[in-house]
């Protein structure tokens, strides 16, 4: 999914069983943003990439612009780091697009 800052689907592909994907992309967004806040108090530049999983699967968080990320929401057997390579190459596809 393409969000926005605030966790906003802009463009969503495919579906997840049982969970608002909007929903979903706002909650981890906010971690995000939470995480970015914190780094920032201890010095550190805003991550461009979050990964969070657990027994349910995983969500990929990846910074395209300050303004625009990517969020993949993937199911317990999905390969995290194939996730992660992909998010990186649509990044860089989509963040000259995407620069004001």
């Amino acid at each position: 999914m393409l969000v926005d800052g605030d966790g906003m689907v802009v463009s969503a592909v495919g579906e997840h069983a049982g969970e608002s994907l909007e929903l979903i992309a706002a909650s981890y967004m906010d971690l995000a943003r939470r995480a970015a806040a914190a780094g920032r108090e201890g010095g550190f530049e805003p991550p461009r990439e979050m990964t969070v999983s657990g027994a349910s699967g995983a969500v990929v968080i990846r910074a395209i612009t300050d303004d625009y990320g990517i969020v993949a929401v993937l199911e317990p057997d999905s390969l995290v780091g194939r996730a992660r390579f992909e998010l990186r190459k649509l990044g860089s596809r989509l963040g000259p697009e995407l620069e004001v």
